[in-house]
């Protein structure tokens, strides 16, 4: 009997011929897509027109310099690394996050490397456009010497006059001008008591601009920080607003379109009625996908494909 194998050049025809195991569809997809809720998208749109604006250099030489410098504010968990990291990419600028914690002032007793301006000045020097995201501002302190040595600093970085705070006797002529015509400041930060009201769980369901105003005033009555340095950024805050029933709808329908159907998620009113109640944003969508995974590989011990032995 005759078959439609292709046996190899000189092979032993009474051995059957060698075919391919069928393989398996991909888990995932070859570059993961950007997922964006409808809260986060509007926010990102915000962002995006202020930086084109920004990197246009439209503005340069006007008697009034504009103040382009946006605050963004959001709840925990709504993503805000994540739209500023996804906003230099599509940029094409170098980024580079530093949150208030990590903040290492010129004066402290640490290696000069690690020190917040030397580290800025070695990214200008690598990038001709560059995003800095200054992220944990709700956690100064102004009864704090080390959050005082911090705001002058910051203070300096916002003006972008970093002479007389960097340690070196001087900047790289290239590196200031990349500073001073080149670099998008993006400040942030949580304030979760803003966000514990009792009217937190309708901010879907009101208009955009009455909540930013109303955030707005919220941030300023907490008195956390300083006004002057609040005064450095735009008055109109960007704001990421705690995740509705649709933003979840969308994320996880997204995340279904782009998985395997094995680690697809159930999207049921109950479900999305726990996340919203949850007030936990993203993380509650990460860890609802953390347990499918768990899930999948107890039910199929090959799925892990792992080379850990145990």
């Amino acid at each position: 009997m005759e078959t439609d194998s292709i046996r190899p050049e000189g092979g032993n025809p009474a051995e059957p011929a060698q075919t391919n195991p069928p393989s398996s569809p991909p888990l995932f997809p070859a570059k993961a897509p950007v997922l964006l809720g409808p809260s986060q998208q509007g926010a990102f749109e915000q962002l995006q027109a202020l930086a084109r604006l920004y990197f246009g250099n439209s503005w340069y030489g006007l008697p009034i310099k504009p103040r382009l410098t946006p605050l963004l504010v959001g709840p925990s968990g709504t993503g805000k690394t994540f739209l500023v990291r996804h906003l230099a990419k599509a940029c094409s600028a170098g980024f580079m996050r530093i949150s208030y914690g990590e903040w290492q002032p010129i004066a402290a007793r640490s290696s000069p490397s690690t020190h917040a301006f030397d580290r800025i000045h070695n990214l200008l020097t690598q990038h001709g456009r560059v995003i800095i995201f200054i992220d944990e501002l709700e956690k100064m302190r102004m009864d704090h010497e080390w959050s005082n040595c911090v705001m002058q600093e910051l203070f300096v970085l916002l003006d972008k006059n970093p002479s007389i705070t960097s340690g070196r006797s001087s900047w790289d002529p290239q590196a200031l001008h990349i500073l001073h015509r080149h670099t998008f400041i993006v400040g942030a930060g949580t304030w979760q008591e803003v966000w514990s009201s009792s009217r937190r769980a309708g901010f879907a369901d009101e208009p955009p601009d009455e909540d930013t105003a109303e955030i707005g005033r919220r941030i300023e009555a907490c008195a956390r920080i300083p006004e002057e340095l609040l005064k450095r950024f735009d008055g109109e805050y960007v704001v990421i607003r705690p995740y509705a029933a649709e933003d979840f709808v969308q994320i996880l329908t997204s995340h279904n379109d782009h998985a395997a159907p094995q680690l697809r998620i159930e999207i049921t009113p109950r479900l999305i009625d726990e996340l919203v109640a949850g007030r936990r944003n993203m993380r509650a969508v990460q860890e609802l996908i953390a347990r499918r995974l768990l899930e999948k590989a107890s039910e199929d011990a090959d799925f892990l494909q792992s080379d850990i032995p145990f």
